[in-house]
């Protein structure tokens, strides 16, 4: 969402309003383009995730994350095109007023936005974090997380989303104003007399002390993760290796009473249970490295907005023009970071691979 200060700053260069037209005029359509895309990956994603059943909570986390993904990128579309619909609309329906930050339906998909925005960061949070706890402390975390309490969690999450956006709204009301040219009346949007107030309580707690909490979190499950991850492929090499000319060696040495005692069906049961642990441990391994890539793009796609929340807290007023650049010129990484995770899935989810080529019938 667009600052909340005055633009209209007389120290404010017209440089940097000049700038700020053009990032606008040149991220816009990378923005619109890749949400277009981004709609049709994570559409794709919901459709293969149903295919799945949905019976774990790694899966249910993924399905919602991808319409998450989705209904940001659907309800961030208006606001983005606005430059471009506003003129087209406006002269082809001349009753209708479609002024950007002014009309209804404009401000309710850009708080949508807003909303499913968070709500993406927070299941990302939590996916990352239950990753963290699984791998690290696996025999007490690993029954924990059933589908019950997962969707328990993620509903509570999608509530907490919706309150962190709570003063974009409380700032507005609602007016009948009146078009002088056609002496009609229409529904208009209007800012509170507090606006400055709240909007600064709500950068400071959403874009301060909760994207760097989150970013936090972020790095600490991702090197904790990518730790894990690195000493369980030094364990799985330093197995493969004693396991391979030692193998035979050891079974030499055990004596011919000790091997006829035990059945021949016991010994296919063990190597039968020994392959499937190997099997699940593999898909453990290639469900950590899914969770790394996406945390890792989360922090890459939160780096400008870190840095932007830093600089506001200080430069609220005279540097309008240059937030609003850095927050136009972020977008098309945050739609991109919401686009993308199909082909982290299709890379690391052997299940969502098999799905996905079922669904086009590839082979």
């Amino acid at each position: 969402m667009a600052n909340w200060t005055e633009t209209t700053n007389p120290q404010t260069s017209w440089h940097f309003v000049y700038i700020y037209f053009l990032i606008r005029k040149l991220c816009y359509p990378i923005s619109f383009s890749v949400a277009v895309f981004g709609v049709i990956f994570n559409l794709i994603c919901i459709l293969v995730f149903v295919k799945m059943k949905l019976k774990d909570n790694v899966n249910i986390t993924l399905f919602f994350l991808a319409v998450s993904d989705l209904m940001y990128l659907l309800a961030h579309c208006p606001h983005i095109m606005s430059p471009v619909l506003t003129p087209v609309l406006a002269k082809r329906f001349p009753k209708l007023r479609l002024a950007p930050g002014d009309h209804v339906l404009l401000f309710g998909t850009v708080w949508l936005s807003a909303v499913f925005n968070g709500f993406s960061a927070l299941v990302s949070v939590f996916l990352a974090v239950v990753r963290c706890m699984c791998v690290a402390k696996p025999l007490k975390f690993k029954s924990m997380f059933t589908k019950q309490r997962t969707l328990s969690i993620l509903g509570v999450l999608f509530v907490a989303a919706v309150a962190q956006t709570y003063a974009q709204v409380a700032v507005i009301k609602l007016i009948r104003a009146v078009n002088p040219r056609t002496n009609s009346t229409y529904l208009a949007i209007r800012l509170r007399d507090n606006v400055h107030s709240l909007m600064m309580a709500h950068d400071i707690f959403n874009k301060a002390v909760l994207i760097w909490l989150m970013y936090i979190i972020f790095i600490v499950c991702t090197c904790v993760l990518a730790s894990k991850l690195r000493a369980a492929s030094k364990f799985r090499r330093s197995l493969a290796a004693a396991r391979g000319p030692g193998k035979d060696q050891a079974a030499d040495q055990i004596p011919g009473s000790l091997k006829s005692s035990h059945p021949s069906g016991q010994t296919e049961s063990s190597e039968r249970s020994e392959k499937l642990s190997r099997a699940m441990s593999t898909k453990e391994l290639q469900v950590v490295k899914s969770v790394i890539l996406i945390c890792v793009l989360y922090v890459v796609s939160l780096l400008p907005l870190l840095v932007l929340s830093v600089i506001r807290l200080f430069y609220a007023e005279s540097l309008s023009y240059i937030f609003d650049s850095i927050y136009v010129a972020s977008t098309p990484c945050m739609f991109l970071n919401a686009s993308v995770n199909m082909f982290v899935y299709i890379r690391f989810n052997t299940r969502f691979r098999e799905k996905f080529f079922d669904l086009f019938n590839m082979k």
